[in-house]
C-alpha cells in the first residue's frame, strides 16, 4: 500500500478487495464456514500543494483579468496552506501601501477560514469581534472583499489569494478569475451566519 502513501498492516489472509469512489479500501477474507468479512480503511485525504508555477500562474490570470476589465494597478499576495506568503507581484503604478491591504485581505480570509467578502459582512454585524481578531493579528486583517479562499478539487483550502488596487469588488473579480484560471476553486463566502464564530 506504499504505492496510494499508506503504511499500513493487515491481519493474515485479507486482501484488497476493492477502493470506493469515497476514498475507502475495503479488504475481504474468507472464513473456514464460507462467509466473507471485510475491512475498511479510509485513505487520508491529502490536499495538494500549491506550487510556485501555479502561485505565478494564479497572479498572471489575476493581472490579466484586471487589464481586461481596465481598472487601477493591482497588488496581489498569494498564501500557501500555512498562510505564508508563497508569490507577490505589483504592477506598475501602485501605491505604497498596496502590499499590506492585499496581504490583510489574504491573511483574514485564510485565518478566519472565509473569504474577506464575509468578513466584511460580519464587520457590519459585529463590529467589535472583527475589532478584536484583527488586534489578534497585529493589524493584518482587511475586512472588504478581495480575499478569496483557494481550494482544490476536494474542497480543502489551500490557500489564499488577496487584492488590492480598485474598487474591491473588481479586486475580488480579479482574484476569483486568477485562481479559477489555474484550475482552483475561488471560495468568497458571501455569506456570513451568525452562528459561526
Amino acid at each position: 500500500f506504499k504505492a496510494l502513501g499508506v503504511n499500513l498492516t493487515l491481519p493474515s489472509a485479507y486482501s484488497l478487495f476493492k477502493k470506493d469512489d469515497q476514498n475507502k479500501l475495503w479488504f475481504q477474507r474468507e472464513t473456514k464456514k464460507g462467509s466473507v468479512n471485510f475491512l475498511t480503511y479510509t485513505l487520508p485525504i491529502i490536499s495538494q500543494q500549491i506550487t510556485l508555477e501555479k502561485a505565478n500562474l494564479i497572479i498572471k490570470s489575476a493581472i490579466d483579468k484586471a487589464r481586461e476589465i481596465k481598472i487601477n494597478p493591482i497588488m496581489v499576495v498569494l498564501l500557501d496552506h500555512r498562510g505564508a506568503i508563497k508569490a507577490c507581484t505589483g504592477e506598475d503604478g501602485i501605491s505604497s501601501l498596496r502590499f499590506q491591504i492585499a496581504h490583510g485581505k489574504a491573511n483574514g480570509a485564510f485565518q478566519m477560514g472565509m473569504g474577506s467578502r464575509a468578513l466584511f459582512n460580519r464587520a457590519e454585524q459585529q463590529a467589535y469581534f472583527i475589532n478584536a481578531v484583527n488586534a489578534l493579528t497585529d493589524g493584518a486583517l482587511v475586512a472588504v472583499p478581495g480575499g478569496v479562499l483557494i481550494k482544490d478539487k476536494n474542497n480543502n483550502v489551500v490557500g489564499s489569494l488577496g487584492i488590492s488596487g480598485d474598487t474591491s469588488d473588481n479586486d475580488e473579480i480579479a482574484a476569483v478569475a486568477g485562481i479559477e484560471a489555474a484550475g482552483y476553486k475561488a471560495d468568497v463566502c458571501l455569506l456570513y451566519t451568525s452562528d459561526a464564530a
